[in-house]
C-alpha cells in the first residue's frame, strides 16, 4: 500500500491533495454488516480545521459480483460510514459481474485528526475487490483521495 500526499495537485482551481492511498492487489470482502465492513483501503492520520470542506474518493477498477449476490461500498471516517455508498445487486438468471466504480463524498469534517477508509460488505458469499499494479494485463490500483476543496 502506498500512502502520503501525492506531488502535483490539480493547478489552477485551489485544490490540493492532502492524503492518498492505494492497493495494487485484490481483497476478498468477507464482512456481511456495514459495522463490521472489510477494509479495502485507507489514509494515514489527517488534521483537519473543521471549518474547510473536502473531497473524498474512493476508486476501484473491478469488483466481482456473483449470482443472487448483493455487495456495498461506502466511504468511513475514523471507522464511521459517512454515505456515498454504492450497492450492487443481481439476480438468479443474471450473469456474474465485474463492475468498475468510483465514489466521491463532499464533507467539512469536524476539527482534529481523521482517517479515512473505504470498506465494503456482502449478503451472502464473500466476494473480490479487484485491484493490480497498471502494469500491461493487470488491473489498476484501487485508491482513496482526499482533497481540499
Amino acid at each position: 500500500m502506498s500512502t502520503g500526499a501525492q506531488p502535483g495537485a490539480s493547478g489552477g482551481g485551489g485544490s490540493k491533495v492532502l492524503a492518498y492511498s492505494e492497493i495494487t492487489a485484490n481483497v476478498t470482502i468477507s464482512a456481511n454488516a456495514e459495522a463490521s465492513a472489510t477494509l479495502i483501503v485507507q489514509t494515514a492520520a489527517l488534521t483537519l480545521d473543521g471549518a474547510s470542506a473536502i473531497m473524498v474518493e474512493f476508486f476501484w477498477p473491478g469488483v466481482g459480483v456473483a449470482q443472487n449476490e448483493y455487495i456495498s461500498l461506502g466511504i468511513f471516517e475514523d471507522g464511521n460510514p459517512r454515505g456515498g455508498n454504492t450497492f450492487y445487486s443481481t439476480t438468479s438468471t443474471g450473469n456474474n459481474l465485474t463492475l468498475p466504480g468510483v465514489i466521491k463524498r463532499r464533507l467539512t469534517p469536524a476539527a482534529g485528526s481523521h482517517v479515512y477508509s473505504a470498506r465494503g460488505y456482502r449478503q451472502i458469499n464473500n466476494t473480490t475487490l479487484l485491484a493490480g499494479t497498471g502494469a500491461a494485463g493487470q488491473n489498476a490500483p484501487a485508491f482513496i483521495m482526499v482533497t481540499s476543496l
